[in-house]
């Protein structure tokens, strides 16, 4: 998998070229540089440029007023990230540089919601130093084992906040709110009412199942089309790494758990 504690950009120079293996969504890495703000989405197996955003001016130019509007427009394009369940935000920023330390500051200041809904809007931000404007940058960033511990602890924090919504949906004593295990259980859920049937969306919010659940299984290929089904259908699906808090917890329900959350209630 994805770096050390994955497995990831190491080998990925090694690979042959037609090997276009994207894996599962791990975090959004933001890097900035003197004029451009750049979004990456960081996968298992590679890391892919998602947008860049360039800026009238260079930063050191960028009035108080300028960077509010900047920063606002950052925030509605990592939105469609956000709200499809990608929460856990790497930002890095050249040595020298303060952007994305001022872009913390204006989450705290206008969009405390991000970091203080303790719940499944919850965002996990964390922060490194480096350039990320490059892929070359972004693979020798990744590769760094501090960067290795800062995406393993934003995204165990993401899927702790995660856990603690499905153990309101597991305690709930609600009969809307489906709590399903197991994976023909959840086939059954998932595919009820055919490809195009959206309507399962209603009643479930999450599909959860952990990495070694998702690479070690007999028919990889039966559960990448369950997942890809369940995105298509407007369920939110997360792969948790297992050897995580919030993964050996998912194990206990045999390493993949669909629910709906108790809070629509």
């Amino acid at each position: 998998m994805f770096l050390t504690y994955y497995s990831l950009i190491i080998t990925m120079g090694k690979r042959k070229k037609k090997n276009k293996k994207r894996g599962f969504a791990v975090c959004i890495l933001v890097g900035c540089d003197e004029q451009a703000i750049h979004i990456w989405k960081v996968f298992s197996e590679t890391v892919r440029k998602y947008k860049t955003m360039k800026l009238p001016r260079k930063w050191k130019h960028t009035s108080e007023k300028d960077m509010y509007h900047f920063y606002e427009d950052l925030i509605d394009l990592l939105r469609f990230l956000m709200d499809s369940g990608l929460k856990s935000v790497l930002l890095a920023e050249p040595q020298g540089s303060n952007c994305t330390t001022k872009f913390l500051e204006h989450i705290q200041k206008h969009h405390r919601w991000l970091i203080d809904s303790k719940g499944s809007k919850q965002v996990v931000f964390g922060q490194i130093a480096g350039n990320a404007n490059e892929l070359s940058g972004v693979r020798y960033l990744i590769e760094q084992e501090k960067t290795q511990k800062i995406i393993k602890r934003i995204t165990s924090e993401e899927a702790y906040f995660l856990i603690k919504e499905l153990e309101k949906s597991i305690n709930a004593n609600n009969p809307n709110i489906l709590v399903v295990y197991g994976l023909k259980e959840i086939e059954n859920l998932i595919y009820e009412g055919g490809k195009k049937d959206n309507s399962i969306a209603e009643k479930v919010d999450y599909l959860l199942l952990t990495d070694e659940f998702l690479e070690n299984h007999e028919n990889k290929n039966r559960i990448y089309r369950l997942k890809q089904i369940a995105e298509n259908k407007g369920i939110i699906t997360k792969v948790i790494f297992g050897e995580s808090p919030a993964g050996k917890r998912i194990d206990q329900f045999g390493g993949i758990i669909c629910f709906k959350m108790a809070g629509y209630y």
